[in-house]
């Protein structure tokens, strides 16, 4: 119960670092997203938080990054059948793709971001020692009138289903 605790008030200090680092500049935004993170290959479902931070370079592209955490609860994993959880934190940048210009107010979109992640697992009552590794975020992605939804495949191999808010400071 300790570790949990260390690893939500570090998210929630890194989030509110974020948020207050905001420039006064429309060219850049925030998005506080929430969303369900589900294994690709075990059996499973967690929960997803992240801030993900964008500067606009043109019209289409955004360079942004993510910061997010991932709680899952591994029910059977894949031939060994292991149970536990995994906790992860990505740190990582990227680009941006809209498929319309930053007029319109429905804006689908791409992004792709890779950086670092740091997971922690604990399989069959076994507790892992903290990994550090390549950390990547692929997805795609809408935003209407500042609400963002979408899915991502996600560092450590879970599809994760979106929803948030996107602020424009």
């Amino acid at each position: 119960m300790n570790i949990k605790i260390k690893w939500i008030a570090l998210f929630v200090v890194l989030l509110l670092a974020g948020k207050g680092v905001q420039a006064q500049n429309s060219m850049f935004s925030t998005s506080l997203n929430a969303g369900l993170s589900f294994p690709i290959l075990d059996n499973g479902r967690g929960i997803h938080l992240g801030v993900n931070p964008a500067f606009r370079i043109g019209d289409r592209f955004e360079l942004e990054g993510q910061l997010s955490y991932v709680y899952t609860k591994i029910t059977h994993s894949f031939l060994s059948g292991n149970t536990g959880y995994d906790h992860a934190i990505n740190s990582l940048v990227g680009a941006r793709y809209y498929f319309n210009s930053k007029n319109n107010r429905i804006r689908p979109y791409v992004n792709f971001l890779v950086g670092g992640m740091i997971s922690k697992e604990k399989l069959n009552n076994t507790n892992y020692s903290p990994e550090i590794s390549l950390g990547l975020s692929v997805g795609a992605f809408i935003e209407i009138y500042r609400f963002v939804g979408g899915i991502s495949i996600e560092t450590p191999r879970n599809f994760t289903f979106k929803l948030g808010y996107r602020i424009i400071s």
